[in-house]
């Protein structure tokens, strides 16, 4: 049986140790949070190298602000105060304390008791293993900011491909209502230039004529060559204002229509604006006859079954 030198095996024991504690940290995870990953630090520092109490305190203003201690609490040891000064007895009466230092700012330390002051190796051990944690905090910071900024650019990118789409959706309806507001246009002025060219003023001409014979309207109108003329001339007068009506009429009707189509293209793209919600079952005949409907209203479509 081999009998190693006391400061050899001891050496030996330590450097087991630390490669546990290394083992420990890298099964921590990528996804631990901070505080898991001290617990886990400082549950294996404890473990591998017997001491009876660790925890890692966060700069204060005046001091440390203990965030994890291992265990919680120890027989015959008091806890640890939520505050401890920079001068507290609790500091001064550590085995080991060394400070921990994130992306180059000085952010807490690592205190260790209960087993005595470790020899110069040990201490260069934790003190490695102490900057490994901070590594692997720098590194998690590091990668939850580029995830963050990841985030943010795609909400930027859906953000600006939506008012991209609005853009587009507005641009689409102003021409299709454009292209209808041409056909209103003429619907409109088809109608003032029939109102302007009515016969309505010779009416009321005639009707001025018939109160100057008032006195004497049947002999002006058996015998007078212009009284003569009167009822042939009201006939033609009806039956051009009956006319005049019907087309008034019609150039209203298609007036309306184009309105009509006008409310159409709005509502119909209103509908497809909406914010995108859970997933639906939607007809598509019933999305294509939307978009033969839009571009022009007097395609003449056929579906075939």
């Amino acid at each position: 049986m081999v009998v190693l030198p006391r400061d050899l095996e001891r050496r030996l024991s330590d450097l087991i140790a630390f490669q546990c504690v290394l083992v420990a940290l890298r099964g921590a995870g990528r996804d631990a949070t901070e505080e898991m990953l001290w617990q886990t630090f400082l549950c294996a520092l404890i473990q591998q190298y017997g001491f009876a109490r660790a925890w890692y305190g966060k700069r204060a203003a005046k001091g440390l602000q203990p965030v994890v201690t291992v265990p919680l609490s120890v027989p015959g040891v008091e806890d640890l105060p939520a505050d401890i000064p920079e001068d507290s007895p609790l500091l001064c009466a550590t085995d080991l304390a060394l400070p921990v230092s994130v992306e180059g700012c000085a952010e807490g330390m690592v205190v260790v008791f209960g087993g005595g002051e470790p020899e110069p190796d040990r201490t260069s051990q934790i003190g490695i293993l102490t900057g490994e944690v901070a590594a692997m905090l720098a590194e998690r910071r590091a990668r939850v900011r580029r995830d963050a900024e990841l985030a943010a650019a795609q909400q930027r990118l859906i953000r600006l491909s939506h008012e991209a789409g609005m853009a587009e959706i507005a641009s689409e309806v102003l021409h299709n209502v454009g292209n209808v507001l041409n056909s209103v246009n003429v619907s409109t002025s088809l109608v003032a230039d029939k109102i302007r060219e009515s016969r309505v003023d010779n009416l009321v001409a005639l009707i001025h004529m018939l109160e100057q014979h008032n006195g004497d309207l049947p002999e002006f109108l058996a015998n007078d060559p212009k009284g003569q003329r009167v009822l042939p001339y009201l006939a033609k007068l009806g039956d051009h204002f009956q006319s005049e009506r019907d087309g008034l009429l019609k150039e209203l009707e298609l007036l309306s229509s184009h309105v009509g189509h006008i409310k159409q293209i709005v509502a119909t793209q209103q509908n497809y604006a909406k914010a995108s919600g859970p997933a639906e079952n939607i007809s598509l005949s019933g999305v294509v006859d939307d978009a033969l409907r839009i571009p022009r209203r007097d395609w003449s479509v056929t579906k075939s079954s």
